[in-house]
């Protein structure tokens, strides 16, 4: 059995208007609404190239921060 979890999200007045009435116009909840795009958006991101310049970036970063910890600790 999978966990839930509760998440609080806030949306502008424009984006609850037009969450709502895509729940309305799809008969989907817009709990479901925001599951499919956060699944749809998390089965693209490994072939998005945005997603992979993130990635890399973030590795980037990590490796920067390692460098600098490692140095206090040599020093």
């Amino acid at each position: 059995m999978s966990v839930s979890r509760v998440l609080s999200v806030r949306f502008t007045d424009e984006e609850y208007q037009a969450l709502q009435s895509m729940s309305m116009v799809t008969g989907s909840t817009t709990n479901a609404l925001i599951r499919r795009a956060v699944n749809e958006m998390a089965d693209r991101a490994p072939e998005d190239p945005d997603f992979l310049r993130q990635t890399e970036e973030l590795k980037s970063r990590l490796s920067e921060a390692g460098a600098v910890l490692r140095a206090r600790v040599s020093a």
